[in-house]
């Protein structure tokens, strides 16, 4: 699986998001790129 993120789409703070048919908050934020990238840096599979 590869996965593209910029620094201007990380910095983007959206407040909601359609989620089944509902607005509901949304879960994308800058914080929350840092801990996946964290995590697949920890991965026994390095990133390319």
């Amino acid at each position: 699986m590869r996965s593209v993120h910029s620094e201007t789409t990380k910095a983007r703070r959206t407040r909601a998001v359609l989620d089944g048919g509902q607005l509901v908050i949304s879960w994308e934020c800058p914080e929350r790129v840092d801990m996946l990238l964290a995590g697949l840096r920890r991965a026994p599979r390095p990133l390319e």
